[in-house]
């Protein structure tokens, strides 16, 4: 029988600023896939998808979540 336990925090999200907007990306670093959930208070900010966002984030990808413009 083999077991396989993962770390907390083993789905890291992080931000890429450009110029007009700020991208956030999701990093899986789990051997398996994942559902993220990503819910924010916004001031200012307009986010390109309805919040909550709900998507699938692939094993050891990453992936734009959305885009926030100013």
């Amino acid at each position: 029988l083999g077991l396989l336990i993962q770390d907390e925090g083993s789905v890291e999200m992080y931000r890429v600023e450009k110029e007009d907007y700020i991208e956030l990306h999701a990093k899986n670093s789990n051997l398996f896939p994942v559902t993220v959930e990503l819910n924010l208070e916004l001031e200012h900010l307009k986010p390109s998808r309805k919040l909550p966002v709900i998507d699938y984030l692939p094993a050891n990808q990453n992936k734009k979540m959305l885009d926030l413009t100013f």
